[in-house]
């Protein structure tokens, strides 16, 4: 997969093709997984992978509003996007 750049993108690339495969939406602590997994990406500057996972989540129906510091997802959930400082990974 060209996501797997980092032990990072490369988890939440694997668990978004779990979500796919079992075709449902993501349960919220995936969200949050997924979310902080690309924060990782993001504050190691590999923005190309993090682009990337964005269109991955994208499938799974999870949308990043990033100037927001929220995720939203087709069902009408709504989660925080969390800090850098507070990243635990």
């Amino acid at each position: 997969s060209a996501v797997a750049r980092s032990p990072e993108a490369n988890e939440a690339a694997v668990l978004v093709n779990q979500i796919q495969t079992q075709n449902r939406l993501a349960m919220d602590p995936e969200i949050d997984r997924l979310v902080s997994l690309r924060e990782k990406v993001r504050q190691a500057k590999d923005f190309a992978a993090a682009d990337e996972l964005r269109e991955l989540f994208r499938s799974v129906g999870i949308e990043l509003q990033e100037r927001e510091k929220r995720w939203t997802t087709t069902d009408g959930r709504v989660g925080a996007i969390p800090l850098w400082t507070s990243l635990v990974c």
